[in-house]
C-alpha cells in the first residue's frame, strides 16, 4: 500500500533514512505527500484538518534530539515498549474517525528511536564496541526495533479501519511465514591434529588417566574431528534445509583461518552440487581494507563462482566502515552483526535491514542480516551447559517467532567435535527440528537476501474503482513468492494468480518473474 510521507519542516537525510526504511521494513510503499487523499504518515504535530477532508492520518510525535546523539539511560514504557527520548502522556497510540478520514496520534518517536537502533550511532568511531557499552545491554535479548516495525504497521492499519477503508502490506516473508530463520557455518579450522596440537593435547593428558590413549587414538584416526562437512550436509537434507558455509581463502594472519582453498575443494563442489551456499569468512584484517577484502572475494570466486554473502572473522564490525568497504568490495549482504561473547540482538533487531551511511548521509546497499545465536558464546563465553544453552537458544527463538523476524544461528563445522564440545551438535539438531517444526521460511543467506531487497523494491500505486480499492504491484526483481495482508476486517480481495490463505485475511502469489505487475482489488465482504 502507499503511505505518503509529510514533515512539519525540512526532514533531514537521518530522518529520511528513518522514515522509508521502517515504513518499507513494515510492508509498505512510501512516496511524497502530493493531493489530498489517501494514507499519510505525518511526522511532528497537527494533521486533523487533512483527517476532516478524507485522509487516514498516522502522527507521529517527532524528537530531533534522537538524530543529533546516542541515548543514553532508561526509556520511557509505553504499552510495554521502551521509547528513548521525549513522550508524551498517554497510550502509545489512539486513534478516532475524524471527518470523512481519521486521525491517529503516536505518542512517542518511533522513527527516531528506529534510527538509534538501525543506524548504530553509538558505535560510530568506537571500534571494538562491546555490549556492556549500549545503551541496549540489560534489552539484547528483545528485539525491540522489530516490535517498532510491527506497531507502525499495525497504527495504520487501525487508522485505515477507523476510516471504513482497507490496509494493505507485504508480509515479511515470501509465503507469509510466521519468521525465518538462516542457518551458517564459519570454517575457521578444518583439521584439528597438527603436529602443534597433538604435542599441546599430549602434555594436558599426562596428569589424566586414559586420556593420553585417547588423544593417540583420536590423532591417528582415519577422520579429523574437525572434518565434520558431511555430517552437516547430511543432517540437513534430513531435515530438508540448506544453510550456508562461510569459508576462508587463506592465513594471512596468525588468527586468520588456517588452510588453503585447495584443501577444501571436494568439499566446495559437494556443497554447491548439493544447494548449499558458499560465502566468504572474510580474514581479520579486511574488515576496514577493501582492497584486501575484495581480493579476498576474488579469490573464492575463482573456486566457487559468484559469492553474495560475507561474514567477517572473529565477527570484527566497525560500524559504518566495515558495510562500506563491503559494499565497495560487490557484496550483497553481512552475515557479522552480532557479538562473540554475548548471544541477543546488537542492533535491537532480528530483521534484515539496509545501515545507514553518516558519511553518504543515506542508506548502504549491503544489507546486514543479523546474528542471533553464535556456539562459541555458549561454549567459549558463557559457559553455558547444555541445559542453559538450549534454554535460552529456545527463548530467543520465541522471540523471533513473536517479532516475524530472522533467527540466525552460526555452528562451526568444527564444533560438531564431541570430545571438544561436548553438546553443540545435540543444541544444533535441536534448532533444525524447532525451526522445521514452527513452519520457518528456513533459507541460505543469499536468498533472504535477494528477497528482502525484492520487497524492498517493490512499487505500487492505488486509486478507487467504484466499490473497490485496488493497487497496482510492480516487482522490479525475482521474488520466490509474495504475501499480501488485507485488512482490517473482512474483505473479499480478487486478482490474478492470488490465493486466499485459511485466515482469509491474506493472499499469496507464487513465484513473481521480475517486471511482473501485480493488480488486485478488495470490496468489504457482506
Amino acid at each position: 500500500m502507499v503511505v505518503k510521507i509529510l514533515s512539519e519542516g525540512p526532514t533531514s537525510p537521518e530522518e529520511d533514512y528513518a522514515l522509508r526504511e521502517g515504513l518499507r521494513t513494515a510492508g509498505f510503499y512510501p512516496v511524497p505527500f502530493e493531493g489530498r487523499e489517501g494514507v499519510l504518515v505525518l511526522y511532528g504535530e497537527g494533521g486533523r484538518e487533512l483527517a476532516r477532508e478524507g485522509c487516514v492520518v498516522v502522527s507521529v510525535l517527532r524528537d530531533r534530539d534522537l538524530y543529533s546523539s546516542p541515548v543514553s539511560g532508561e526509556p520511557r514504557i509505553l504499552d510495554g515498549m521502551p521509547f528513548w527520548g521525549r513522550t508524551e502522556p498517554g497510550k502509545l497510540w489512539e486513534v478516532e474517525k475524524v471527518g470523512e478520514g481519521a486521525y491517529l496520534r503516536m505518542r512517542a518517536d518511533i522513527f527516531g528511536n528506529l534510527f538509534q537502533l538501525l543506524a548504530r550511532h553509538e558505535e560510530w568511531g568506537r571500534d571494538p564496541f562491546r555490549p556492556e557499552e549500549s545503551f541496549l545491554n540489560a534489552r539484547l535479548d528483545r528485539p525491540t526495533a522489530d516490535h517498532y516495525v510491527r506497531v507502525l504497521r499495525t497504527a495504520v492499519e487501525a487508522a485505515c479501519g477507523a476510516a471504513g477503508r482497507p490496509c494493505m502490506y507485504a508480509e515479511f516473508w515470501p509465503g507469509g511465514e510466521p519468521f525465518a530463520a538462516f542457518i551458517s557455518h564459519d570454517v575457521d579450522r578444518v583439521r584439528k591434529w597438527t603436529y602443534k596440537r597433538i604435542g599441546y593435547e599430549l602434555v594436558r593428558a599426562l596428569p589424566i588417566p586414559g586420556r593420553v590413549l585417547k588423544v593417540v587414538r583420536s590423532a591417528a584416526g582415519s577422520k579429523d574431528p574437525y572434518w565434520n562437512f558431511g555430517r552437516i550436509m547430511d543432517a540437513e537434507e534430513d531435515f530438508g534445509v540448506r544453510s550456508t558455509f562461510f569459508f576462508g581463502t587463506g592465513r594471512y594472519r596468525r588468527r586468520d583461518p588456517s588452510y588453503e582453498l585447495s584443501q577444501v575443494e571436494d568439499v566446495l563442489r559437494k556443497l554447491l552440487e548439493g544447494g548449499w551456499e558458499v560465502g566468504l569468512h572474510a580474514s581479520i584484517g579486511s574488515y576496514r581494507d577493501a582492497r584486501k577484502l575484495k581480493e579476498e572475494k576474488e579469490k573464492l570466486e575463482a573456486a566457487v563462482g559468484k559469492v553474495c554473502g560475507v561474514r567477517q572473522h572473529f565477527l570484527r564490525l566497525a560500524v559504518p566502515e566495515t558495510w562500506r568497504v563491503q559494499e565497495d568490495a560487490g557484496f550483497l549482504y553481512d552475515a557479522t552483526l552480532g557479538y562473540s561473547h554475548r548471544e541477543g540482538f546488537r542492533a535491537g533487531t532480528s530483521l534484515p535491514f539496509f545501515p545507514y551511511d553518516p558519511e553518504r548521509k543515506d542508506k548502504l546497499n549491503v544489507l546486514a542480516i543479523p546474528l542471533t545465536v553464535m556456539d562459541t558464546t555458549f561454549t567459549t563465553f558463557r559457559k553455558y551447559d547444555l541445559s542453559r544453552a538450549t534454554d535460552v537458544t529456545k527463548e530467543l527463538l520465541r522471540e523471533v517467532e513473536g517479532s516475524g523476524g530472522a533467527f540466525s544461528v552460526l555452528v562451526h563445522q568444527s564444533s560438531l567435535d564431541e570430545d571438544e564440545f561436548p553438546y553443540v551438535r545435540t543444541l544444533y539438531l535441536e534448532i533444525l527440528k524447532e525451526v522445521k517444526e514452527r513452519g520457518a521460511y528456513v533459507a541460505r543467506g543469499m536468498d533472504i537476501a535477494k528477497w528482502w531487497t525484492g520487497r524492498a523494491n517493490l512499487r505500487a500505486e492505488e486509486g478507487v474503482e467504484g466499490d473497490a480499492w485496488c493497487w497496482r504491484i510492480y516487482a522490479e526483481a525475482e521474488l520466490p513468492g509474495l504475501c499480501l495482508k488485507v485488512g482490517p476486517g473482512t474483505w473479499e480481495v480478487k486478482g490474478g494468480g492470488l490465493r486466499v490463505l485459511p485466515d482469509g485475511m491474506r493472499v499469496k502469489l507464487g513465484p513473481v518473474p521480475a517486471g511482473k505487475v501485480i493488480y488486485l482489488c478488495a470490496r468489504r465482504s457482506g
